[in-house]
């Protein structure tokens, strides 16, 4: 599994609503979300943003509130800043959902 295609991470950090949901910003200004109960092997998103590159990203979000002010910063070599708001299916957890990731977690270690 090498997602980053060989590029060196410069930030991951867990989704604020969904603790199996993830985002990984490489060194080539890649974004990779990723699902683990999607797909434990490859990340279910990956934008490349080749306009302006992008330096630093911060997930947000309320993990008391899953709704639609739940995504991530990202803060560009311009100086500009955008927000991008996640999907529900990225936002809402699955009742099930701490389950299945304990399972997963359970399987690695």
């Amino acid at each position: 599994m090498n997602s980053t295609a060989g590029e060196p991470v410069i930030s991951l950090q867990w989704a604020q609503t969904r603790p199996a949901v993830f985002c990984v910003l490489d060194a080539a200004s890649n974004l990779h979300i990723w699902d683990l109960l999607k797909d434990d092997a490859h990340p279910v998103i990956t934008e490349k943003i080749a306009a302006d590159r992008v330096t630093a990203m911060a997930v947000f979000g309320d993990s008391g509130q899953q709704n639609t002010y739940s995504g991530i910063a990202l803060a560009y070599e311009s100086g500009k800043i955008e927000l991008q708001h996640f999907t529900q299916t990225l936002t809402v957890p699955n009742p099930a959902e701490e389950g299945k990731l304990e399972s997963i977690m359970a399987e690695v270690f």
